[in-house]
């Protein structure tokens, strides 16, 4: 399904679409996702990349293990992630965009998390962290967006610092 059939023209605006009660001042730059985003979601037919999420998780957020423990430890694999704490807030902010816009058009919030994260959707969970990225100041979120696919940018040291 394009972006026509989702009800976007190419000759309207698309953020008095997805958001009609918005003027145009109250939409910040970059805030919703692009139009090419949206065709490609909608398009993946569950065939889209997952966001990046972090890679495994920092040596500082696990235990130290003695030698004695080596013989007791069970395979795990490393690869499986956990939503939201080993992905980056960029990515998680940018989910929360897509999930809200895309599934107004077309699909439940659900279906597009599962096509974006590549993980299983708990609605408590989404919900939760949506409402508290929503509800921190907004120099906060900037300073974790700008942090990137880094260390600092990790949503686990996002809401190790804001999480009271």
């Amino acid at each position: 399904m394009g972006l026509a059939a989702a009800g976007i023209n190419k000759g309207v605006d698309a953020a008095s679409i997805i958001h009609p009660c918005h003027t145009q001042d109250d939409i910040k730059i970059g805030t919703l996702p692009s139009e090419l985003e949206v065709e490609a979601l909608l398009l993946s037919k569950g065939k889209a990349k997952p966001l990046l999420e972090a890679s495994p998780r920092s040596l500082t957020a696990h235990a130290v293990i003695s030698e004695a423990m080596l013989s007791d430890l069970i395979d795990v694999d490393n690869d499986v992630k956990v939503w939201p704490g080993d992905f980056y807030a960029c990515n998680i902010a940018k989910g929360f965009r897509l999930c809200e816009t895309i599934s107004k058009h077309c699909q439940g919030v659900a279906a597009v998390f599962q096509k974006i994260f590549r993980v299983s959707y708990a609605s408590t969970t989404f919900h939760a962290h949506k409402k508290h990225w929503a509800d921190v100041p907004a120099k906060v979120m900037d300073r974790f967006i700008k942090a990137g696919q880094t260390e600092d940018g990790l949503w686990l040291k996002f809401m190790t610092e804001t999480w009271s």
